[in-house]
């Protein structure tokens, strides 16, 4: 299989049936259908307006999804999650750079016994861009030793109009984990001059490039 290296940088593949998605259109020429390995779902590019992605999972397969895009303009994205059966992994990554007015809400549904869902999300929100970020985690009474993990860090340039971030939980049951987190990136002053003792020039940009590229 061929990859563009400019669009997939720092994007890690592995052995897997993958569906690639450039601007939101499904490019076949770069998935490919392996169906006895897990699903790894990729979104490139840059996307506009209202997308709703649900990922039902049905079969005995592992989904991992990781996205690297733009959004500007008005952008909605809806992620929807259901682990609907036991002893499933769903493994996020997601890093999106905003321009415009951003609306990201993420739902993960463990519907089913012994599931995790994990959901990463790196947000760099750009000057005069309004950005809004929530996600929901949802585990049933009937459901048993499920995994959550829901989490948001944010890398703002000054003069970012909004940003509000709002992870929740919703469980009935005693999960065997179940965490969310919400962060904003800052350089600390400490790693600044540790860099510029070392001779680094211009460090803040440095470790802002570092959490801008690590999507894996």
């Amino acid at each position: 299989m061929t990859y563009m290296f400019d669009n997939f940088k720092n994007i890690r593949t592995f052995p897997a049936k993958t569906m690639v998605y450039i601007d939101g259109v499904f490019a076949p020429e770069l998935s490919e259908d392996r169906a006895d390995l897990p699903l790894h779902i990729i979104h490139i590019g840059k996307i506009t307006g209202d997308v709703n992605w649900f990922i039902d999972m049905n079969e005995q397969q592992d989904v991992f999804l990781t996205t690297r895009i733009e959004t500007e303009h008005d952008t909605k994205i809806r992620i929807e999650i259901n682990t609907n059966l036991p002893n499933l992994l769903f493994d996020g990554k997601i890093f999106v750079k905003n321009t415009g007015n951003l609306m990201l809400d993420i739902k993960a549904n463990n519907n089913s016994s012994e599931t995790k869902v994990i959901c990463k999300t790196k947000l760099f929100a750009t000057k005069n861009s309004e950005n809004i970020l929530t996600g929901i985690s949802d585990i049933p009474s009937d459901v048993l030793d499920a995994e959550t993990n829901i989490s948001f860090s944010a890398l703002c340039e000054p003069n970012v109009k909004l940003l509000k971030i709002s992870p929740q939980q919703r469980i009935s049951s005693i999960p065997k984990s179940a965490t969310h987190d919400a962060s904003i990136f800052r350089p600390a002053q400490a790693h600044i001059q540790y860099l510029e003792t070392a001779g680094i020039e211009n460090p803040e940009l440095l470790l802002n490039q570092v959490f801008l590229e690590e999507v894996i």
